[in-house]
């Protein structure tokens, strides 16, 4: 699965110091790791949002559309 994201949230992800450890989520979720990476359906279960750890800290939200994950936030869990 490939995995695409929008240059806003490059840029977050820059200016948190996460691209590092989001590369390393990315690199998973394109090998077909899932249950590495924890990827899970975001409730309600209707809405087609899924979500993946990049740390304790950040979760990054998305949608999968035809074999890609579109990442369309990155949002503090905490």
């Amino acid at each position: 699965m490939k995995v695409i994201e929008e240059r806003s949230i490059r840029a977050y992800l820059s200016a948190r110091g996460l691209i590092k450890q989001y590369q390393k989520q990315k690199i998973l979720i394109e090998g077909g790791y899932f249950n590495a990476i924890s990827l899970k359906k975001l409730k309600p279960n209707s809405s087609g949002l899924f979500y993946f750890r990049i740390n304790k800290q950040y979760r990054a939200i998305g949608i999968i559309n035809h074999q890609t994950f579109v990442v369309l936030e990155i949002w503090d869990h905490q």
